[in-house]
């Protein structure tokens, strides 16, 4: 059974590592000297905080953290929720659509919100829990063909853990590619292969960044250029970033400079 546990050494006295929808451990401020655990519904904390950052949970308690928790109920009720504004949850990374709009897009819009979770290998749309979680198992698939054209790894069994380090690196690069910020993305993500109702899949968390996060779509040329009419007029070669952030449940992007200017001054 593998976990990650950097969510369980998380510094709770920093803002940056708490985010909405996470299972933390609180002194209760209506219970003095009691603990309770529960869903952050709220961060009241505005900074840091020497004594553990300031939440309302989701039973209506209110305290300061004194640990994160991450309990496999929590997860799979986090991944149950469709409606969820703190994760979402996608079936695979090697499509096209996902490896290069999808996935950068989603990370991209908790990290310019309130931070979150993304779940690789689970099926959003499906009603049971047997039908939503499908696995890696055809991520492996796919690195396994790579690798068999390489004569540096003929015959030999890809390992879970070397999997996992390829599957992450890959997905690390495609972020990396699409993403840019004047904060360092290794900062904002954790990456945790979890086995939940039998099967691994990947549990990323996302920090909210301190500075905004761009998407774009590279090409030969390192960025998509696009024509530009106004009044009659074409204005070519354009190059176009996108900002997407978390809005409820959904992503959501913002189509003018004048909507950015009016989210940046709200939110950073």
């Amino acid at each position: 059974y593998l976990v990650l546990f950097n969510l369980f050494m998380t510094d709770v006295t920093k803002i940056f590592n708490i985010v909405l929808g996470m299972e933390v451990k609180i002194i209760s401020i209506f219970r003095p000297g009691e603990q309770n655990i529960g869903i952050v519904d709220e961060i009241i904390s505005s900074q840091d905080n020497p004594i553990g950052i300031k939440v309302r949970l989701q039973d209506g308690d209110q305290g300061n953290i004194v640990s994160v928790e991450a309990s496999d109920k929590v997860r799979i009720e986090r991944i149950m929720d469709t409606e969820s504004d703190s994760s979402d949850n996608k079936e695979n990374f090697y499509d096209e659509d996902m490896t290069h709009e999808a996935i950068p897009h989603v990370v991209s819009s908790f990290m310019n919100a309130d931070g979150g979770y993304v779940y690789i290998g689970v099926v959003d749309a499906a009603k049971s829990i047997e039908e939503k979680f499908v696995g890696l198992k055809s991520e492996k698939n796919i690195i396994e063909q790579k690798l068999s054209k390489n004569p540096k790894y003929e015959g030999k069994e890809l390992s879970d853990q070397k999997f996992h380090d390829i599957y992450r690196e890959d997905i690390e690069n495609a972020l990396d590619e699409h993403l840019t910020t004047t904060t360092r993305r290794g900062k904002l993500t954790d990456f945790n292969f979890i086995i939940l109702n039998g099967v691994t899949i990947l549990e990323i968390f996302i920090r909210k960044s301190p500075t905004p996060v761009f998407y774009s779509n590279p090409s030969r040329a390192k960025h998509s250029k696009f024509i530009v009419t106004l009044r009659n007029k074409n204005y070519p070669s354009r190059e176009l970033d996108e900002f997407h952030y978390r809005n409820g449940s959904h992503k959501a992007h913002c189509d003018t400079f004048e909507e950015f200017l009016k989210f940046y001054k709200e939110n950073f």
